[in-house]
């Protein structure tokens, strides 16, 4: 199997509660809440198809609450 070597990730944290998404996007250095709603997490992911660079997300499991985000 051939490796590929990607040092140009966006890097994205999200904690995750019952209600919101607090996420800290590293390239842009910002932090924003959504609603832990599959519309606004939706909406959320669709803003990574635009980028040029692969995206590594670090999410906190909290129960099931990241369920959404993850699927």
């Amino acid at each position: 199997m051939k490796k590929t070597e990607v040092t140009n990730f966006t890097y994205v944290g999200v904690d995750v509660s019952k209600t919101k998404l607090d996420v800290y996007r590293a390239n842009t250095k910002k932090s924003e809440t959504i609603a832990n709603e599959e519309a606004d997490i939706e909406q959320f992911c669709k803003t990574f198809k635009r980028l040029k660079s692969p995206v590594m997300e670090v999410v906190e499991p909290t129960g099931v609450y990241e369920t959404l985000l993850i699927r």
